[in-house]
């Protein structure tokens, strides 16, 4: 077994905790304090390699669970995924469109819609309202799971009550839960073809076998609303993996053995998954999914493994009720592009491109961070697929995606006046873990009112070649007095690494390397800096945050020619801010100071994912800080994630510091501070959206709108691929027709404006 599959299972263990202390600490905290008086912003137009991003501020995946559930209650199945590691919910709604690539709406405003979910979910409609229904690990032991009912109407919109929390089955003369772990799921399904679901689970000590919870609503009630199971066998299939790491068949029509060995007797005793008993300590099948991939009206088996590289087939041979499997494919599908990556897949069969017939998404839960969405398009139909390779990222394509521990910082590069996006980053670049580590360059292409970004330098400085590790973290002044903006980088060392410009007064930056261990500083481990000259005496200072969760302050004893610091800190307890999580040591702390109405403010962020929001600094810069509360509050939909950052600026010329935060997932996240800067909270806004067909067009092109402002303040504008406006109009009807005809074949871009907000679509005209 790899020794970062052990790692991973450690992670689930202590994740577990984690969330008990991080929930603890946040309802004993004395901060009964809500300002949240920044607003996130998800319309800002952000442009990757010629192509707009659909979705670019939705924050980044790393670790997903992919399931198909409508939460608008529109008749569409929207995504909803689960970010394991990072226990972060992300919902994308379905806006009909039959290009994969434009049909998913980012809508954080569902993220909070669901119940806690704990290390894996799956979504079945159990009992056959329409609606699916959520399945994850209990909350009362953690051999068991909980099944929650999707309880949506009109009314009260997406509600979840829960049905049971220890999910057991009759076994014999007992009852007993049916087991399920951490890191291996079981399958959800209508094994035997009577009407209700079934569930496949997984027993890695009897001898890697799979075991058949039958359903019995159907036989008992005549309806498939109860969940009513039992013990069938725990033989199913008729086929052991092959125990050791590799994902594939050991052995097929084995000798069915029941239970599991008693060391002493040499006889079988009762199941592995008894209640009494300790969770198995080899369990490596992480998720299955039962699939009729051959057409013969039977579930054929997809599994993925912990500590392999491959998807595995496993086909049925035999029938419904009598499962019997024959042959096997073990790089699936081995007839296009396999599915290969470093462990842990996850297959999710849904309808991704909107043509009425379901897909494959195979996804890595761990690696792999920026390339992480396998997208199989199915080219055959729902009863019979032939999944056709089309992307490894899907939907990561149409968002900042930076791999993990994205560090956005805005600095003005290119010297115009405008704020720009420098984003450090870690990616994961291959199955030996090797990394990735640099800064991007999204150069601000929009106005000093109303930002965009394009990305320019994916590697500024070719940062990548010195190997920094993770998390890379920029910050920017002027070190030697010659008018531009010199570059300071920590690092998980604890160190800076100093990048001096070139550029010039009013020029564009040019960076190079002098040293990686600048003034001789080390606050220890993960170093976050920021040049700001707090104390006011025209020298930049540096701030620099650390794993322990203190902020350290080096004064500048140097001049506004040459900077000057310390090895030693002039205070390593800046404020009196301790920021760790209850019984541990780390804190992981990123500051920003900055000034509001004449006075200085200060945010920090930690490993909570939370962001502290701190006065009374000015005057009292070696005394204890005032803590307000947390800069928005905690029980937004995204909290709880793990390791973000701050930082800001002022992205819309009214004066006041935004927000960037960076994600753990490799996303960034905008806020805009309101006006008042106090507690009020603005409702989340509904991003507008419409629809075009057909695509490709040729005469006519048919639209509708959705979310829209009003009529009177909405239109439309279309781009050639010059970015020439060809075409302009307002929005007269929430459904319309325009005349395209004397548009020349090609790629266009069709624009959205409603209100302050903007949403783009690209289709194709062919006469």
């Amino acid at each position: 077994m790899k020794i970062f599959s052990i790692r991973k299972w450690m992670i689930d263990y202590l994740w577990n905790m984690r969330k008990f202390l991080i929930v603890l600490l946040i309802l004993t905290s004395a901060m009964q304090v809500k300002s949240q008086f920044f607003n996130r912003v998800d319309t800002i137009n952000v442009v990757e390699n010629g192509t707009q991003l659909q979705n670019p501020w939705s924050g980044g995946i790393n670790f997903p669970a992919v399931n198909e559930v409508d939460v608008n209650g529109d008749g569409k199945k929207d995504i909803f995924i689960y970010d394991k590691f990072n226990s972060r919910n992300t919902v994308f709604l379905n806006n009909g469109n039959t290009n994969y690539n434009l049909a998913w709406d980012y809508a954080p405003e569902y993220n909070n819609k669901f119940p806690e979910i704990r290390q894996w979910v799956l979504m079945y409609d159990y009992n056959c309202d329409g609606r699916e229904d959520l399945f994850t690990l209990s909350p009362v032991a953690l051999s068991a799971m909980a099944v929650y009912r999707n309880d949506f109407t009109i009314a009260t919109g997406l509600q979840w009550t829960l049905v049971d929390d220890y999910l057991d089955e009759k076994y014999q003369t007992l009852r007993q839960n049916i087991f399920a772990s951490g890191v291996s799921q079981p399958g959800l399904s209508d094994i035997d073809g009577d009407g209700d679901m079934d569930i496949i689970g997984y027993n890695s000590i009897a001898d890697a076998r799979f075991i058949f919870h039958k359903n019995y609503s159907m036989e008992r009630y005549g309806n498939c609303d109860s969940l009513d199971f039992e013990y069938a066998t725990g033989c199913w299939g008729s086929f052991a993996l092959l125990v050791g790491g590799a994902n594939q068949v050991g052995c097929f029509h084995c000798p069915c053995r029941e239970g599991r060995v008693d060391t002493t007797s040499h006889k079988f005793e009762k199941p592995v998954y008894e209640q009494s008993e300790a969770a198995p300590q080899d369990d490596t099948v992480s998720a299955m999914l039962l699939i009729d991939i051959d057409g013969d009206n039977d579930k054929d088996i997809l599994i993925g493994d912990v500590a392999s590289y491959n998807s595995l087939l496993v086909i049925n041979d035999g029938s419904n009720v009598t499962a019997d499997m024959g042959s096997q494919d073990t790089i699936f599908p081995s007839y296009d592009v396999s599915a290969i990556f470093d462990g842990f897949h996850y297959h999710s069969y849904m309808d991704i491109d909107n043509d009425g017939i379901k897909d494959l998404l195979v996804v890595p839960n761990f690696n792999e961070n920026h390339e992480g969405m396998w997208f199989y398009r199915n080219d055959g139909t729902t009863a019979h697929p032939v999944f056709e390779f089309t992307t490894k990222s899907f939907l990561q394509k149409g968002m900042i995606e930076a791999g993990e521990n994205a560090a956005p910082v805005l600095y003005d590069y290119d010297n115009d006046g405008l704020l720009d996006l420098m984003l450090g980053f870690d990616e994961f670049v291959n199955a030996t873990l090797s990394n990735k580590t640099g800064i991007r360059y999204y150069r601000n292409t929009g106005t000093a009112s109303l930002p965009a970004f394009e990305l320019i330098d994916s590697d500024v400085a070719t940062i990548s070649q010195y190997n920094f590790v993770s998390p890379v973290y920029p910050a920017f002044g002027d070190l030697d007095g010659d008018g531009d903006k010199d570059m300071i980088v920590g690092n998980e060392d604890g160190r800076l690494a100093y990048f001096i410009n070139n550029g010039g007064a009013g020029n564009v930056s040019d960076f190079s390397f002098v040293a990686f261990y600048y003034m001789s500083i080390d606050v220890g481990k993960y170093s976050t800096p920021q040049i700001y000259d707090l104390n006011n005496d025209g020298l930049n200072d540096l701030i620099i945050g650390e794993q322990n969760g203190y902020i350290n302050l080096y004064k500048n004893i140097g001049s506004t020619s040459s900077a000057f610091f310390d090895a030693a800190p002039t205070n390593d307890t800046l404020g009196c801010i301790e920021i760790h999580r209850p019984s541990f040591v780390d804190g992981y702390t990123v500051p920003f100071f900055y000034d509001s109405l004449g006075s200085k403010r200060l945010l920090v962020a930690n490993e909570n994912g939370l962001i502290y929001s701190y006065d009374s600094i000015d005057a009292n810069i070696s005394g204890c800080f005032h803590l307000k509360g947390f800069a928005f509050d905690n029980s937004e939909s995204d909290r709880l994630k793990f390791n973000i950052t701050v930082s800001g600026g002022d992205l819309n010329g009214d004066g006041l510091t935004d927000l960037l935060i960076g994600q753990s997932t490799g996303g960034v996240e905008v806020r805009y501070q309101s006006n008042s800067g106090i507690g009020i909270s603005e409702p989340v806004k509904i991003k507008p959206s419409f629809t075009l067909s057909p695509n490709p067009a040729n005469e006519k092109l048919n639209l509708r709108f959705f979310n829209l402002v009003s009529l009177q303040n909405s239109a439309i504008k279309i781009y050639d691929i010059a970015g020439k406006i060809v075409f302009k109009s307002t929005v007269r009807s929430i459904e319309s027709q325009i005349d395209i005809s004397s548009l020349h074949d090609g790629i266009y871009m069709m624009q959205l404006i409603s209100g302050e907000n903007s949403v783009s679509r690209k289709f194709i005209v062919s006469h």
